[in-house]
């Protein structure tokens, strides 16, 4: 694992993405509602967190926040292939400019440890931290906006958040596998002929593993299909499994422990300012989520 997202790193960054989250909450009530949740504080708050990470200046979140967009959810094999070409050259020059002259966060550290030195190809720093930056603000911007949308949909659920730290945890891997939003990462060839479930796989057979169904498993989780914040279970799937468990794990769980309970803590009567059944949600093949979740507070208008 890299240093930068390992359990004591990411702990020892945690009042940094809280001063952050506290930041965003405070534009969102001077600005007062109705708003965007997306755009107010669940895109930016990832964004600028792993940007810090990276060494990517937060300056250019508005391009690759869009060129990110743009490739998640593409609505053709030409969109996405020029959006990885746009990710691309701009690590490229944002790598070079850190051989000439040593950058921050990760990328400034590899790019002088192994890039320099020909201990890593550049090209390979480069889809690294493509696939790191896309992954570090899509999935828990998606992750941030749809916990609102669910804790809001069980109002009893949240009061016990609420009024029991303790819960905050359990609460979030409840979330993560209830929602699932990263199914398009489950795809896998086998390596070997192997039985699953009474079927054979045969080797170089390709496979799509749902992380979705796997998490609703009534054979691993009772009653499945029921929101639960006490569940306590983490044997969820939602990062993957084995080896392929996502990097980023560890950061990602920090802020969603840290977004969720601050965003009601100060916003008690937070709620939607449309209809739950009238949320337009993305395509199942990209993460999953909505693209827009207007939220208000205060008297009604």
């Amino acid at each position: 694992m890299l240093a930068e997202f390992s359990v004591r790193s990411i702990n020892a960054i945690r009042p940094d993405i809280a001063a952050i989250v506290d930041e965003h909450i405070d534009e969102m009530l001077a600005r007062g509602g109705p708003l965007d949740l997306v755009q107010a504080f669940s895109l930016p708050v990832p964004s600028r967190v792993i940007c810090e990470i990276l060494g990517v200046p937060y300056s250019d979140h508005t391009f690759f926040q869009e060129t990110s967009q743009n490739l998640v959810q593409a609505e053709s094999p030409e969109q996405a292939i020029e959006s990885v070409g746009l990710l691309i050259a701009y690590f490229d020059e944002l790598i070079s400019a850190c051989l000439k002259q040593p950058g921050a966060g990760m990328i400034g550290r590899i790019a002088t440890e192994h890039v320099a030195t020909d201990r890593l190809a550049k090209h390979e720093l480069i889809m690294n931290a493509l696939m790191l930056l896309i992954a570090g603000h899509e999935t828990t911007a998606s992750m941030i906006t749809l916990g609102v949308i669910t804790l809001l949909a069980h109002p009893e659920q949240l009061a016990e958040l609420r009024g029991d730290e303790a819960l905050v945890g359990p609460a979030v891997e409840e979330l993560l596998r209830y929602l699932s939003i990263a199914d398009i990462a489950g795809t896998r060839v086998a390596v070997a002929d192997v039985e699953v479930g009474g079927i054979t796989v045969k080797r170089g057979d390709s496979l799509v593993v749902s992380h979705s169904l796997a998490n609703r498993d009534p054979s691993a989780f009772t009653d499945p299909d029921t929101f639960d914040i006490a569940r306590g279970s983490r044997h969820h799937l939602a990062f993957g499994y084995g080896v392929h468990q996502c990097l980023g794990q560890n950061l990602a769980r920090a802020e969603l422990q840290i977004a969720l309970p601050a965003l009601f803590s100060r916003i008690p009567d937070l709620r939607l300012a449309v209809d739950r059944s009238d949320l337009v949600l993305r395509d199942g093949g990209t993460v999953q989520g909505v693209n827009e979740l207007l939220i208000t507070w205060g008297a009604e208008a």
